[in-house]
């Protein structure tokens, strides 16, 4: 024999039954395997081997599935999905919800929204947790934290809350990717406020406020900022903001395309540049396709003319290095001119 469980005024509107103690559960209705305990709970569902507990847990019991559980008061009261859990005051209360099976969902008012798409196979735990939607196989933890993309994970508080359509990514952090903004695919943003209002494709933003909305671009560390294709930046405050550019430790600037710029203040805004800066103060770039260098240690007095001769009939050197020390570049001479 199948068993229906009611506990308070039974679903089904036909033959409603007040009961007020276990003892009258013998008098109840026993069909389809279900338990539903309080107020409301799985009204006219023909669903089996559901759980609903919790004054209109599971309410709409026509769009209550097959062997769903729903806890809590208003807990999947629009419908739940197939082998999917809800655990809360108003968990799975949202418009569009009932479509996520084999799902978990636990917190207050989690995937409780008015509008989204829910996928199956998502986690979701937290108070107001996955309010706009839920993506196939994401994962969203931490108040308010939302992975609308699929196989996407947030954690943190409002995690992903901004991201519309980051599948196959990570956001991990407080805040992190909170703002509405551009998001794309393939994405890591780890830390506080990281990828707050933008993620890249396949980038990787790290760091407290870390920022890479550029094409696999890469920003690692505080406040690092990679916004171009392929733009790298590594150190506190480091910006990489042209395209294949690399910006590394802190506060160095690569702001021209294809500029390799490494050390404290690095920084060059023209484009095919190296600037590499170990003098503790700023060293940047004043012109195209350059080589700057600080500092370089100054040896004795030469006899200048020998060295060039010497250099210039070694077999395969045709040039020599000469440097300016008020700029840092570094610059190649063909046959100079000895006075």
């Amino acid at each position: 024999m199948t068993t229906n469980i009611s506990i308070g005024i039974p679903f089904g509107e036909l033959n409603v039954r007040r009961t007020t103690n276990l003892t009258q559960l013998s008098d109840v209705v026993t069909n389809n395997d279900n338990i539903g305990i309080g107020t409301g709970a799985i009204v006219g569902t023909t669903a089996t081997k559901i759980v609903a507990i919790g004054v209109n847990a599971g309410n709409d019991g026509a769009d209550v599935k097959e062997e769903s559980v729903m806890i809590g008061y208003e807990a999947g009261a629009f419908g739940c999905g197939e082998s999917t859990i809800a655990i809360g005051r108003s968990a799975g209360h949202g418009v569009n919800a009932k479509d996520a099976d084999d799902s978990v969902i636990i917190g207050p008012r989690a995937c409780n929204g008015l509008s989204g798409t829910y996928g199956d196979d998502c986690v979701v735990i937290g108070s107001d947790a996955g309010g706009g939607g839920t993506g196939t196989s994401s994962i969203a933890i931490g108040d308010t934290a939302s992975a609308k993309g699929s196989s996407t994970i947030a954690i943190g508080k409002k995690a992903g809350f901004g991201a519309t359509s980051t599948t196959n990514s990570v956001i991990i952090g407080d805040l992190a990717a909170s703002d509405t903004g551009s998001y794309s695919i393939k994405a890591v943003a780890i830390g506080t406020q990281a990828g707050q209002d933008a993620m890249g494709e396949q980038s990787t933003a790290v760091g407290h406020r870390a920022y890479a909305p550029g094409q696999y671009a890469t920003a690692l560390g505080t406040s690092t900022v990679a916004t171009e294709l392929g733009s790298v930046a590594l150190g506190v405050g480091a910006q990489a903001t042209a395209s294949n550019s690399l910006a590394a430790l802190d506060f160095s600037q690569a702001g021209g395309q294809n500029n390799v710029c490494i050390g404290k203040s690095a920084q060059s805004s023209n484009d095919n540049c190296i600037v590499l800066n170990a003098s503790g103060s700023t060293l940047a770039s004043t012109g195209t396709d350059a080589f700057y260098v600080k500092p370089i240690k100054v040896e004795a007095t030469v006899n200048l003319e020998n060295h060039v001769n010497l250099a210039l009939s070694s077999t395969g050197f045709t040039q020599i290095l000469m440097y300016s020390p008020s700029t840092g570049e570094i610059r190649a001479v063909t046959q100079p001119t000895i006075p």
